[in-house]
Parts: C-alpha cells; sequence; structure tokens
C-alpha cells in the first residue's frame, strides 16, 4: 500500500487508483451476504446454503477458512459476532440462533485453520429465539432479517429487524439462551420489508448509544437505547422520496465534526443515498442526495458503514463508493453538488445483474484499516485504501 496514494483526481466506472484488492477467499458455490470481523476472525452468512463460515484473517494476506457451522435450515440472513467475541448470532428464518464458535477459537491456539478444518472443529449452536407469530398481517415478509449485537450496562442484547411491521425486536443473553426484552417501534413498525435494516452507534455528545433504524417504507427512526429495556424515541424522518415504491434499506449516524449525520440508502424503488443533519433530533435536514447512475435510479445499494468522516455505501452490481462527508455543506438539498465518491472499487468480475439490479457486492466491513467486501458469488475480498493504514485498531466499523 505504500505507493497507493490517498486522494485521487477523478473516480469514474471503474477502481480508482487509490483502491487496491490484497487478497480474495471463495467460498463454495451458494449465494453469500452479511459478514462481521473481530480480532483475528470473520464471519460470512452463507445466505443460501445456511449457517456461516469462519475466517481467520490474521493475515490479510492470506485468509484462511477455518470452519462452518450449518444451520437445520438452509438460509441465513445476518450474522454478527456476540459481544464476549466467542459467540455469535445468525438469524434463519424465523430464529436467531446463538452460536459457541469459542471450539475453533481455541483450537487456534496450537492448530493452523487448515487443521481445524481438515479436523472437522465446528461452532456449536446453544439455543435458539423463535419470533412469535401473530402480531401483524404482513408475516408472510417475516425473517430475522438484519442482528445487532451491543454490550449496555453490562449486559448482552441482540436487536433483531424481522420485516414483519412490528418494529424491533430486543432480545437479552441470559447464560446461553436468548430472550426477549421487549417490542419497540409500532405504530411506525416499518410496513412490509421493514425494519429493514439498523445501526447502533456510541454517540460521543450525548454519551449513549443510539439505535437507527431503518424503517422500510416509513423512513427513518433514532431511539436511545441507553435503558435497553425502555427505547426512547429521538428522531423520526417519514420517507418522502418521490416514487411510487420506494423504502430505506440501510441508515447510518454519527458525529463529523459539529455535525450529527445520518445517512441512509433505499434498495426497491428510487433508490438515492441521503444525507441528513440530524444535529437538532426534532428537525433532521436533507442536505443532499446522490445515486450512482442517475440514467437507472433503480439500481441498488445495500451497506453503509460509516468510520470518522467517511462512509463506505457497497451497491450490488457497481462495487464499494467512499464518500467524505465533511465536504457535504450545510445548505439543505444543495449538498447534493457535493456529494460525489473519493474512491471506488469495482467487482472484479462483473455479473449480468437482473431486473432490479441485483448481483455481486453485498456487504462491506471496515477492519484495521482496510476493507472486507463480500461478493454473493465470489468471495470475500480483502481492499487497501490509500487514506487508511492496514493494522491501524482505531479504523473499524461497528456494525
Amino acid at each position: 500500500m505504500a505507493e497507493v496514494p490517498c486522494e485521487v483526481e477523478t473516480v469514474g466506472a471503474q477502481t480508482s487508483e487509490n483502491i487496491l484488492e490484497l487478497a480474495n477467499i471463495a467460498y463454495d458455490g451458494s449465494a453469500h451476504g452479511e459478514i462481521d470481523a473481530r480480532g483475528d476472525w470473520l464471519l460470512a452468512a452463507r445466505y443460501q446454503a445456511g449457517g456461516f463460515e469462519v475466517v481467520n484473517i490474521a493475515d490479510p494476506l492470506s485468509p484462511v477458512l477455518a470452519a462452518v457451522f450449518q444451520s437445520e435450515e438452509e438460509n441465513a440472513q445476518d450474522v454478527k459476532w456476540m459481544p464476549d467475541n466467542r459467540t455469535a448470532v445468525v438469524g434463519v428464518n424465523l430464529q436467531v440462533v446463538l452460536v459457541d464458535v469459542g471450539p475453533v477459537l481455541d483450537a487456534a491456539a496450537t492448530m493452523t485453520p487448515a487443521e481445524i478444518l481438515e479436523a472437522n472443529i465446528s461452532p456449536v449452536q446453544l439455543s435458539a429465539w423463535t419470533y412469535p407469530l401473530g402480531r401483524s398481517p404482513l408475516e408472510a415478509f417475516a425473517n430475522m432479517h438484519m442482528l445487532t449485537t451491543a454490550r449496555i450496562n453490562g449486559e448482552d442484547y441482540v436487536f433483531v429487524a424481522p420485516n414483519t411491521d412490528t418494529g424491533v425486536w430486543l432480545l437479552k443473553r441470559v447464560g446461553d439462551e436468548l430472550e426477549l426484552v421487549t417490542n419497540f417501534g409500532a405504530p411506525l413498525g416499518g410496513s412490509a420489508l421493514g425494519p429493514h435494516d439498523m445501526s447502533l452507534r456510541w454517540d460521543e455528545r450525548m454519551e449513549k448509544p443510539i439505535l437507527y433504524v431503518a424503517n422500510g417504507f416509513e423512513g427513518w427512526l433514532a431511539w436511545d437505547v441507553s435503558a435497553p429495556e425502555s427505547p426512547k424515541l429521538l428522531s423520526v424522518m417519514p420517507n418522502l422520496d418521490p416514487a411510487p415504491v420506494s423504502y430505506t434499506h440501510s441508515a447510518v449516524g454519527g458525529w463529523v465534526g459539529e455535525r450529527r449525520l445520518v445517512v441512509t440508502i433505499g434498495e426497491v424503488g428510487l433508490n438515492m443515498m441521503k444525507v441528513y443533519d440530524a444535529t437538532n433530533w426534532q428537525a433532521p435536514l436533507l442536505l443532499g442526495v446522490w445515486w450512482a447512475d442517475a440514467l437507472a435510479p433503480h439500481m441498488p445499494q445495500h451497506n453503509l458503514q460509516l468510520v470518522g468522516d467517511k462512509l463506505y455505501v457497497a451497491h450490488y452490481t457497481k462495487g464499494v463508493y467512499v464518500f467524505n462527508l465533511s465536504a457535504v455543506g450545510g445548505v439543505p438539498l444543495l449538498g447534493t453538488a457535493d456529494i460525489r465518491p473519493v474512491a471506488h472499487y469495482a467487482p472484479p468480475e462483473p455479473e449480468s445483474p437482473d431486473t432490479l439490479g441485483f448481483g455481486n457486492v453485498w456487504d462491506v466491513v471496515i477492519h484495521r484499516g482496510l476493507l472486507y467486501v463480500n461478493d454473493m458469488s465470489r468471495g470475500t475480498a480483502v481492499v487497501g485504501y490509500g487514506c487508511l493504514s492496514p493494522g491501524d485498531e482505531a479504523a473499524s466499523s461497528v456494525n
């Protein structure tokens, strides 16, 4: 990375000169989705086959598959490390499964990842929480779509977005079980396909954990979850897209300089990325919008990460874009002129997208100063960005 620049003059359709792919690990032939990284280990959800892979990334230039957890059902919507960094949760249809990854981590003290895989040492299911049906007429859409984990006041929690118009469900780990604490967000429960995604960020000004909820067809919400059993609603921003069908898929927020910014993307409809100034929770201001191709605004983006003042956007067919949010102006809507990518990673093996534009890149996380980019069919790429320092623990995303 020594010769890779931080800034470049132009960012176009191809991979920009400040981006360099360093490695890639392929999985089986099934479609893969969400990823999560902690320490020397990465988890990759097996969207079609079920469960997740456990990958050793101690040497990011040579990621190595160490184990596979196979769920009973062939589905995996999301996977996240729990705060203890030894267990994980995976969303499998109507269940959130708690899994002990400890056998793999312990074996790594004396065995290589390849030896662990050959010995068939695998994560072990501890328990499963099942979503209780009968709360909404929209349960045909129900799945444990997105999970967010956090340790709050010494207890470990799992926030669940189930796509059922019932809001967010909150589980607490008690021993080796997951127990329901509360269900919050109704009547703005997200409608069909919502709530869809979440991000939990520490607000350094409020000194509280804030849950940003992408609330499907009903926009986005922000909640103070410092008292998890009694979440406090801070902000409501309705979905005002000028399109007949459009829903908010992902949302992330945090302080960039003296402003609290919130960014959302859409996945179906007019899929603009939107940047809001939410310094005042009661009056968020839409600063500007962006999409990769104005002639094809239906092409979907997907997941978001915010590290410092840089926003990382996974775009299905076009890869990953990086934005400098410090450059966005403060005048509502006029900030659109300032929202342009400062770096771009294009899929090395682009697929022919379907009519709705779903293909290639599903997720991106930033870990120790590197981008881990998950392609649904190609696997997980390790990508360097010239403005980050590989090995920098602080340069890591949190969702």
